[in-house]
């Protein structure tokens, strides 16, 4: 199969699969970038931690980043997590898949009123009551978003959609709640 003159596309699933993409939902795809992610209160970490793809200004090695409308240092293709053993590093990979599947698949798989299965930290009690936070900034066409969520064992605590087109900030929806 040919799509927009590639070959079939894939994408990658975190359960280590591949399955073939609808072409309409490759051409989308191709055109979103992950700019950053965010998250707290998840396994190993309190405090907010962000994996960024926001290259610097200026920065050297151009050829091995991406061209942004909305990150004028332009987007990076890859990100190395290193670090010591037990640093943390597979739990940020861990915040990412939580994350996707929540938003992917919560509708169907969570029970209203049933547990959530997140991992807060658990070294700090009242981080065991706490939401855990995630949050992604995305680039499409040439406008960035900011796409988020709380969630504690219970329920969904909070969901945001900001745009910032022409570079301007817009609350798109924000659920406080259960409203």
């Amino acid at each position: 199969d040919a799509v927009g003159g590639c070959e079939t596309a894939w994408k990658l699933q975190f359960r280590g699969t591949m399955e073939p993409v609808r072409p309409d939902s490759a051409r989308m795809m191709a055109q979103i970038m992950l700019l950053q992610f965010r998250f707290s209160n998840f396994r190993s970490f309190r405090d907010t931690q962000e994996l960024s793809f926001i290259a610097e200004s200026g920065g050297e090695h151009a050829e091995w980043l991406l061209d942004s409308k909305t990150a004028p240092g332009g987007v990076a293709r890859v990100a190395a997590l290193y670090g010591a053993n037990a640093s943390g590093k597979t739990n940020v990979i861990q915040a990412l898949a939580f994350a996707i599947r929540a938003v992917r698949e919560s509708f169907r798989v969570w029970e209203p009123g049933a547990e959530i299965p997140r991992v807060p930290f658990w070294l700090e009690p009242r981080s065991l009551k706490a939401p855990s936070e995630f949050e992604f900034s995305l680039e499409l066409g040439a406008v960035r978003y900011d796409y988020g969520f709380a969630v504690d064992d219970r329920r969904v605590r909070a969901e945001w959609l900001r745009a910032y087109p022409r570079g301007g900030k817009q609350g798109w929806f924000i659920r406080d709640g259960d409203e």
